[in-house]
């Protein structure tokens, strides 16, 4: 017989079933805050289970050919869970059939829980991207996702939500330019090369 070890924590819930009734969730996830992600991205034994907001509803994929002169597919956009943003890259034939999936109803996909999924650094920013076990689900039922969806009725929500515009692409800016730049261009995302 195989030892089982069941752990309780504060945000376990008792609740007393009739004796021919049981209740199982169907989904478990073990979910890493976003803010928390920059952790895992020096290690590769962990993968990480994520949930949060799309933030930007126009999603696209970019196919191209590598160095290597095969196909590719990617796809790239940022997610929101109320405090912190964080990159998602995926990549080939999983980027090919989220996209068909978000498209299918995005009214209904809005927040989005990817599992298994691999956290790296790339150009200094954290980035979740797939692997061979990676999934996902759009508009669960799981309870951090009914929170999340509850979250959204807020106002304060959305406006921080909508405050960047990580979307937009990078601009490259000299000293001088980066000089010029004005409140307006707080939030703008650049980059800038030594020349």
């Amino acid at each position: 017989m195989k030892d089982i070890q069941i752990v309780f924590s504060n945000e376990t819930k008792i609740i007393e079933l009739d004796k021919n009734e049981f209740n199982i969730e169907k989904s478990v996830f073990n979910f890493y805050d976003l803010a928390d992600l920059k952790e895992l991205t020096t290690q590769t034994t962990y993968l990480a289970d994520i949930i949060g907001v799309i933030q930007d509803p126009n999603l696209i994929i970019s196919r191209f050919t590598n160095k290597l002169h095969q196909q590719q597919s990617q796809m790239k956009f940022y997610i929101f869970d109320g405090n912190t943003y964080v990159r998602v890259t995926l990549w080939d034939a999983f980027a090919e059939q989220f996209h068909e999936t978000l498209m299918e109803d995005f009214e209904k996909s809005f927040i989005v829980i990817i599992i298994c999924a691999r956290i790296t650094l790339w150009q200094n920013e954290v980035d979740v991207s797939n692997i061979g076990p990676t999934s996902y689900y759009f508009n669960s039922n799981h309870h951090s996702a009914v929170h999340l969806r509850n979250e959204l009725k807020f106002p304060q929500f959305a406006d921080i939500m909508n405050v960047k515009k990580l979307a937009e692409p990078t601009r490259t800016l000299t000293v001088a330019k980066i000089n010029q730049l004005g409140e307006e261009d707080i939030e703008v995302r650049t980059a800038t090369a030594c020349l």
